[in-house]
């Protein structure tokens, strides 16, 4: 009695970590579409625009279009590939591609500091403005890939844990994947800071107004702190942003 007891507990347990891998499998599809729809949003409804009509040097356009061409179409296949599965299998079959991040990361703060070169021009302003009100800031979207590569870690990570050692295939395809993801990130917690910086430096100078020329947004420049008083003659808030260098 006590085998067969057992026996139905550990059919049970299997039962319950497959059911819990399929869970976090849909969620990684889920939210795959909705990254793939970030990602040519950044594209077509952002950086397009923008170049085509003359927001921005044209020179510029290589520069600032980058590696998110071969992001978004490594992308279409990988969620065409996960809806068919198995997940861990398509990781592990397609996790070299993830190193098109790489690019994209090293590539981040040029093209903060190409928007910010260019904040002044009038449609540019106008239109990332607009972006702004409806919602849809085009920092957002410049952010999605550097949020989403700890994603797939926690992700994978999940997987690890739950998938039982037993499914010797399976589990070695995750440790894999997770291993040629862990290479990307770490790239990107190398420069986390910088990018966390650089993102907050060009929101603050498109927020601002009455700057001219002044490019907030330096390779050595760090924000340090944000503070907003009153002004004793008509009560009216001044906002003062620390840098490093400049206040």
């Amino acid at each position: 009695l006590a085998d067969v007891q057992d026996s139905v507990l550990q059919r049970q347990s299997s039962t319950d970590c497959m059911n819990q891998m399929l869970q976090i499998e849909q969620e990684l599809i889920d939210t795959e579409e909705s990254y793939l729809q970030g990602l040519q949003a950044l594209l077509h409804e952002f950086i397009t625009p923008i170049f085509d009509e003359q927001m921005i040097d044209e020179r510029y356009k290589t520069q600032v279009i980058g590696s998110l061409p071969q992001l978004i179409e490594f992308h279409k296949e990988f969620l065409k590939q996960l809806r068919i599965g198995p997940v861990s299998k398509v990781f592990n079959k397609l996790s070299d591609y993830f190193l098109l991040y790489i690019p994209y990361i090293i590539n981040y703060d040029h093209v903060l500091d190409i928007l910010a070169r260019f904040r002044n021009q009038e449609k540019l302003k106008h239109f990332l403005a607009t972006k702004r009100k409806a919602q849809t800031p085009m920092t957002n979207h410049l952010i999605l890939p550097i949020q989403r590569i700890p994603r797939y870690m926690l992700l994978l990570s999940e997987l690890k844990k739950i998938c039982p050692k037993t499914h010797v295939s399976e589990y070695n395809d995750i440790v894999c994947a997770l291993r040629k993801v862990e290479q990307v990130c770490n790239e990107l917690n190398t420069r986390q800071k910088e990018i966390q910086n650089s993102s907050q430096c060009l929101t603050i100078s498109q927020n601002l107004k009455n700057l001219d020329e002044m490019n907030i947004v330096q390779p050595n420049r760090r924000y340090l702190a944000h503070y907003v008083f009153k002004r004793k003659n008509d009560q009216r808030n001044r906002q003062f942003f620390v840098f490093n260098d400049l206040v």
